[in-house]
């Protein structure tokens, strides 16, 4: 009877250091799956930060930042956002991607926004979070069950300076997050200039001298120069005008050219042929008829800083130019500029793409086959068809918000641990690094109390952004003063006088983005 005492003692005793486990768990250690993180964003999660020691390097990798739940509870998982920013809405419904036999990811006019969006969930994704997602995309489609062989370039069209203060608190422009791009060398397949880069020598020359070289044949440009002054001469913005290549796993024959727009206001280094010179120059007329002639082009990809909209009338007149030399053969376009999200087809075989700004929108588009590739050689396909289009059977794109939910989701990873890559972390810390103990961006300059849009709300109103400047910004200039007051009596009239008021002229163009609520900082 003792015996049979003992044993239920010591069953009980197990029975309490079990309960006394399970508590620890639920108490410590939170569910990170992208399933708890549904979960916990469904009961309530908003998103909010949680104050952390911006000193401690720690804290930016080794905390959750859910408002409501305790920072105790977080350090056993690692984190690669920036300090204070915004998980997105897990509950956001997303559309699948369809998967082709070409494939294409599409960056545009980030200038520097390497840190994501603090204040904005949908955007709060930072370049670490790309590179793990370019790493985990190009493995799912590796991995793909069944038997067609999917490639995967991944192309930016430029303008990487001007705007975020990763780059714009140096000298150069551009001196840390060139740094940080780069980082992606070995993921970007095709890359070129943007006007941004050609404003000043200085940046010009930064771009030249670092970019080009660790992007190596990547880097073209068709119409761009630039003055060497080792060779007294202007040079290619890049490594050279063309690039022609294999894919890796189809061994499509790729052709491909960059160009820039009719831009006028580049530095003394710097020479632009527009595009409408360029097109009757005897190199380049000669160079797509030796293409025509002795090589094969499965697709041609035409990829710059210029606007696909049909407003632009030079990239129309490049596209008959190289129409006339390949008429059966798809011509795919990126674009950029215009800081919009943008598709355009221009015949049965061609379409353009344009993906946002600011590491808001990571483009994608797939090609479910070409007709003129090895595996289809009897192709009967022109660009002139009547037939239904070979665009709307064979091309698909999407636009991806720059946040978690987007990339887990598309890349069919359900935990962050599984999501993040060794590079990715490695690239999130730097730039917490650089932006917040070398620059000092988490400065505080003061407080936002609500959001204020440019284009999502109406004008004259309480939300816009024209109105606050109109009306509670602009009006608390003093009154200018008109010449050089000779007397004392002058200066005091022209500093008295009520009548003595500024005009002042904007557009919308005068103001880069919309201000939104929250502390803000250098």
């Amino acid at each position: 009877m003792q015996g049979l005492s003992q044993f239920y003692i010591f069953i009980g005793f197990l029975l309490a250091l079990l309960i006394l486990h399970v508590s620890l768990i639920c108490q410590y250690n939170t569910d990170f799956t992208y399933t708890g993180l549904l979960n916990r964003f469904t009961n309530g999660i908003n998103g909010d930060v949680v104050t952390v020691d911006p000193s401690n390097s720690s804290d930016f990798l080794n905390v959750e930042k859910f408002s409501n739940l305790q920072i105790e509870n977080l350090r056993r998982i690692k984190i690669r956002q920036q300090l204070h920013s915004k998980y997105p809405n897990f509950n956001d419904e997303l559309r699948d991607l369809k998967i082709g036999k070409l494939n294409f990811l599409h960056t545009t006019d980030t200038h520097a926004w390497y840190m994501g969006h603090l204040s904005q969930r949908q955007y709060s994704s930072d370049w670490g979070d790309l590179s793990s997602f370019i790493s985990n995309f190009k493995e799912l489609l590796n991995n793909k069950n069944d038997e067609q062989l999917s490639d995967l370039l991944v192309i930016d069209t430029g303008d990487r300076h001007d705007g975020q203060g990763l780059s714009d608190l140096s000298f150069p422009n551009g001196l840390y997050s060139n740094r940080i791009y780069s980082q992606l060398s070995d993921d970007i397949d095709l890359i070129t200039v943007g006007n941004h880069e050609l404003y000043k020598a200085e940046v010009s020359l930064l771009e030249f001298n670092t970019i080009v070289p660790k992007f190596k044949e990547k880097f073209i440009s068709t119409n761009v120069e630039i003055y060497d002054k080792s060779e007294n001469k202007f040079v290619v913005f890049g490594n050279s005008r063309y690039r022609y290549f294999e894919t890796k796993l189809n061994k499509f024959k790729v052709l491909s050219f960059s160009f820039l727009f009719d831009f006028k206001r580049y530095n003394e280094l710097i020479r632009v042929t527009p595009i409408m010179d360029l097109i009757k120059q005897d190199w380049f007329l000669e160079l797509l008829n030796d293409f025509k002639l002795n090589h094969q082009v499965d697709i041609i990809v035409i990829f710059g800083h210029i606007p696909v909209d049909h407003s632009w009338l030079e990239l129309f007149e490049l596209h008959n130019t190289i129409r006339s030399f390949f008429p059966n053969t798809p011509i795919q376009y990126f674009g950029g500029h215009s800081h919009i999200r943008d598709f355009t087809v221009l015949d049965n075989l061609s379409a353009g793409l344009q993906s946002g700004r600011y590491c808001e929108t990571l483009g994608f588009l797939s090609i479910k086959d070409l007709p003129n590739n090895a595996s289809n050689p009897t192709s009967t396909i022109s660009s002139s068809s009547s037939s239904s289009s070979w665009v709307e059977e064979n091309i698909d794109r999407k636009y991806i918000d720059f946040n978690l939910h987007s990339f887990m989701y598309h890349t069919n990873k359900t935990s962050l641990t599984d999501f993040n890559t060794e590079k990715g972390l490695t690239i999130s810390n730097e730039i917490y690094n650089i932006a917040n103990k070398e620059l000092n961006l988490n400065e505080k300059f003061g407080f936002v109390p609500k959001n204020y849009y440019m284009e999502a709300t109406s004008y004259p109103s309480d939300n816009s952004l024209l109105s606050l400047l109109s009306d509670k910004i602009l009006v608390q200039l003093e009154n200018k003063i008109c010449g050089v007051p000779e007397t004392k009596e002058q200066d005091q009239f022209y500093k008295s006088n009520e009548d003595n008021s500024r005009i002042i002229i904007i557009n919308t163009g005068s103001i880069r983005y919309d201000l939104y609520k929250g502390t803000r900082t250098r």
